[in-house]
């Protein structure tokens, strides 16, 4: 049987011929489609005695170009002037008909290669939909990624990298069409799927037309989290994160180790006064320790700010420092004030000065600034929307902002660290209200010693001195009560490693040579060898790892950890979806 597809070539199956086919089309750069066939079971209906071999499937195929057929003539009345056709009239033809046997496939015509209408080259045979199309697999697997909102042009390139495929875009887009399903907007069944949540409180909120307005949703451990740290409210909207193209409102707090934790979720149809008040009176009757929320932090945007106000007159409300930088640069532009890219540039750098002021007077000198050397249109938009409430963007007004928030500061114990490479001679006079804070080099907190130039060495010496005490007093009492080896190793990874690696997630990545010959110097000591005996030998015999694998593996699982902290919210509004 013949490989290749050439006159007169024969195939004993159709399989054989469709991979002949394919193999010459991706060597011509033509492409060819089924234009006419026959079966072999219509061809037993006319040649009843006559036999064919099952494995054929056809007792006549003709081939044609995609090109091929009568060139389409347009009777548009020119209303869409930029549509395409693959008809170029192309004469191309391959006949492939039964033996008169019946058991092999027989190509009888072949048109000659130079019959084409059009251009032959790899190029436009790649941008062909049938080189372009992708397999189910695929085809499922970019539909995996386009749920995920995943960017259509890095999924096109992905796909490009690892088929090898010539893709564009519409064929992306086709995709997301194929997969895209109708989802109702059945919100009865949203809420059914809320309250499956053990111990969840779903509410619904409806105008006098019985159209949703919005949705509260809040599980147990959500309620406690904020029963448990209600000083803080943060609030802010999303959009676009879920099918019913309604605005997610998330509001949390944060606990005592300073981590984020969402509190409730309000989907909003309408961002209007009379829906925030009702969500936040039903915020209210479910959690009654909202009386202690002391601050809220909201965007300058978020509509219905002074709502919060009235519900909330125990809180004063405060701009996160992110929404104030981003408000300045979506605001001030050159097509919305009519001013250049140089000023516009000069403007933001100032605004960026300001929001980080360490002071009332150094906010006033550079308000002062502002006024010499931005446009008058950026001047009155600041004092518009932003100077009357500085005390709620400007970070460093550090005295305003512990008021508000009720903190009591002992300034004998405050200090300051400027991080830099070098030494800084000139240190800076940073005042709190009436107090000159001390500048220092370094500074333990919670028993990690902070460098001004990022070095954790002192920190490293001494959690070497503490670790090495315990690790004497453990080798002292293994002598005594004459302890195996395996329980000394035990006692060693349970309480002198924690001394050793306190706080690695922080230092881990600088030089802990000092700690490594500790831990090996124990396992010496165990085994009795001399201090010469390779490293690797020590630990093979005593199954250990090394401290830095130790320090690295922690590392990984602490910022892992936060990373799944923060795409929680994202967890939520994919489940609300």
């Amino acid at each position: 049987m013949a490989d290749d597809l050439t006159l007169g070539a024969q195939f004993n199956t159709f399989h054989a011929l469709s991979e002949a086919v394919s193999r010459w089309e991706k060597t011509n750069f033509i492409s060819l489609y089924k234009r006419s066939s026959r079966t072999i079971e219509a061809c037993s209906k006319r040649a009843t005695k006559k036999f064919f071999n099952p494995h054929l499937k056809y007792a006549e195929i003709n081939f044609a170009c995609i090109h091929g057929g009568r060139k389409l003539k347009s009777s548009s009345s020119g209303q869409r002037p930029h549509q395409s056709t693959f008809l170029k009239d192309c004469p191309f033809m391959i006949k492939v008909r039964a033996t008169p046997d019946g058991k092999n496939l027989c190509v009888k015509e072949m048109s000659p290669a130079d019959s084409h209408t059009h251009e032959t080259c790899l190029q436009t045979f790649q941008h062909l939909p049938k080189q372009r199309r992708l397999s189910k697999e695929q085809n499922i697997q970019v539909g995996e990624m386009l749920q995920l909102k995943a960017n259509k042009k890095l999924i096109q390139q992905h796909l490009q990298s690892t088929t090898g495929k010539t893709l564009i875009l519409k064929d992306i887009h086709n995709i997301a069409s194929q997969n895209h399903t109708n989802h109702r907007n059945n919100f009865e069944e949203l809420v059914s799927e809320m309250k499956k949540i053990e111990g969840s409180s779903v509410d619904a909120f409806t105008d006098d037309n019985d159209t949703l307005q919005a949705i509260a949703f809040q599980t147990e451990e959500m309620r406690n989290t904020f029963a448990a740290y209600p000083e803080l409210l943060l609030i802010d909207a999303t959009y676009k994160l879920n099918n019913l193209r309604m605005p997610l409102y998330v509001l949390m707090n944060v606990d005592g180790n300073g981590e984020s934790e969402v509190i409730c979720l309000w989907l909003v149809a309408t961002e209007d006064r009379l829906t925030i008040s009702l969500l936040m009176d039903k915020f209210k009757e479910r959690n009654p320790n909202w009386v202690e929320i002391g601050v809220i932090m909201a965007d300058k945007d978020m509509t219905e700010r002074d709502v919060l106000t009235e519900k909330l007159p125990g809180a004063e409300i405060l701009i996160c420092l992110f929404h104030a930088l981003r408000s300045f640069r979506r605001e001030i532009t050159t097509e919305k004030l009519g001013i250049s890219i140089g000023e516009r540039n000069l403007s933001l750098e100032l605004l960026g000065k300001m929001s980080h002021a360490v002071s009332e007077e150094q906010y006033q000198n550079l308000c002062e600034d502002l006024k010499r050397s931005a446009p008058r249109c950026v001047v009155e938009y600041f004092n518009r929307n932003w100077h009357d409430i500085r005390e709620q963007w400007v970070e460093g007004l550090m005295h305003e902002y512990c008021n508000i928030w009720k903190l009591d500061i002992n300034t004998s114990k405050t200090k300051v660290i400027v991080f830099s490479r070098g030494k800084i001679r000139n240190k800076p006079k940073i005042m709190y209200g009436d107090v000159l804070l001390d500048v220092v080099d370094d500074y333990t907190y919670l028993g990690i010693v902070f460098n001004y130039n990022g070095s954790f060495t002192e920190t490293i010496r001494m959690l070497y001195v503490k670790a090495s005490n315990a690790m004497f007093t453990i080798l002292k009492k293994a002598k005594k009560l004459h302890l195996d080896i395996d329980t000394q190793i035990q006692l060693f990874n349970t309480l002198v490693v924690p001394i050793m690696l306190y706080g690695c997630e922080v230092w881990g990545n600088s030089d802990i040579q000092l700690l490594e010959r500790l831990q090996l110097q124990f396992c010496k000591i165990v085994l009795g060898v001399k201090k010469s005996t390779p490293n690797a030998m020590v630990y093979g015999e005593l199954g250990v790892s090394p401290l830095q694998l130790i320090v690295k593996r922690r590392m990984i699982s602490y910022y892992s950890i936060r990373l799944v902290l923060v795409t929680q919210i994202n967890c939520h509004v994919y489940c609300i979806s």
